[in-house]
């Protein structure tokens, strides 16, 4: 009788030994068993990926050559990240330019690279609208002084207020408004406030539809330029 115990709990004890190291198949503690993950095959071939990839993994196999036929890296079972559609670079000062026009020559964007210059439009202006000409301005600038108004200035420049009178400039459009307030009391009636874009001499590069071989060129490209950053396009 003690024979037979003996037997049966060595029995029992290598059923259970069999059993929870899956020696007996599938079985509820199968996909939980440390030791089996472990054992896997070219764990270093495992990568993340994104959300693209992984809705492409979903497909039919036949659609699923077809859609990664045209980009190696999938087609090579390689993750890779999809760039934005369209990123901007910088803000460069005129004497950045032609190093980093140099630099972005090597990728050979062509159409898909552009240079944009940058407007400062933080400030907002009360002015008079333009005169037509200089004999315009002067005229209006005399009344201006009859009123005893003599902070103003003729506007010279290519833009759309040339031969124009400015009143002031602010950083507010709340201070502009007030200052056209008591200009109107003191009998300015043709005065406006509107918004004051300056062109500035700095510029910004919009780059699109990079690969994602271009997109880790410019990465390089970057640090050499570290305190320009790379956003994407509004």
């Amino acid at each position: 009788m003690v024979k037979f115990i003996l037997v049966c709990l060595l029995v029992g004890n290598a059923l259970f030994f069999a059993f929870t190291h899956g020696y007996l198949g599938d079985s509820t503690l199968e996909n939980h068993d440390p030791a089996r993950l472990l054992k896997q095959k070219n764990p270093e071939a495992l990568r993340l990926v994104t959300a693209e990839i992984a809705l492409a993994a979903q497909t039919p196999a036949s659609e699923m050559a077809a859609s990664t036929s045209s980009i190696p890296e999938l087609a090579a079972g390689v993750a890779v990240v999809i760039p934005p559609a369209c990123l901007m670079w910088g803000v460069f000062l005129p004497e950045d330019v032609s190093k980093v026009e140099t630099r972005l020559a090597t990728l050979s964007l062509g159409e898909r690279q552009s240079r944009q210059n940058v407007q400062d439009g933080g400030s907002y202006i009360v002015y008079i609208p333009s005169q037509g000409s200089k004999e315009g301005a002067d005229k209006k600038a005399a009344n201006l002084v009859q009123l005893g108004i003599r902070e103003y200035l003729i506007i010279q420049d290519q833009s759309k207020l040339r031969w124009g009178i400015s009143l002031g400039v602010f950083r507010t459009e709340e201070a502009a408004r007030q200052h056209l307030i008591s200009l109107n009391a003191r009998g300015v009636h043709t005065a406006k406030v509107g918004p004051r874009t300056v062109a500035t001499t700095k510029f910004i590069y919009q780059l699109r539809k990079l690969s994602s071989a271009e997109n880790q060129a410019l990465s390089v490209m970057k640090s050499d330029f570290p305190h320009q950053t790379v956003t994407i396009c509004k």
